[in-house]
């Protein structure tokens, strides 16, 4: 049978507070053990492994469809007034005009 670990253990795998770990259980993010009647939690390695798993966002990447390879990456674009995308502004002269186009 596999060991079960306490909210300090699991706590100290996750490398976050004790009471993180309560609020993860109390909104069933983070899966648990129910000890007894008075809501003492242990956790497996599983359950820690599957919530590190549930916590894990894959990079974008940006592909040319038409030609299906991967680009290089770029800069965020910044959302300006209105929805419209702007690359960015180095010069003061590139602002003044940037925000002339507002």
């Amino acid at each position: 049978m596999e060991r079960l670990l306490t909210p300090k253990e699991a706590s100290q795998i996750l490398a976050i507070p004790i009471k993180t770990v309560h609020e993860l259980c109390r909104r069933h993010v983070l899966g648990f053990v129910r000890m007894d009647n008075r809501g003492s939690r242990r956790f497996t390695m599983e359950q820690i492994q599957a919530f590190i798993q549930s916590q894990t966002v894959a990079p974008r990447i940006a592909v040319d469809r038409k030609r299906m390879k991967v680009l290089p990456s770029r800069p965020q674009a910044i959302t300006r007034k209105g929805g419209e995308r702007s690359t960015g502004v180095s010069t003061r002269a590139q602002l003044r005009e940037e925000m002339r186009s507002w």
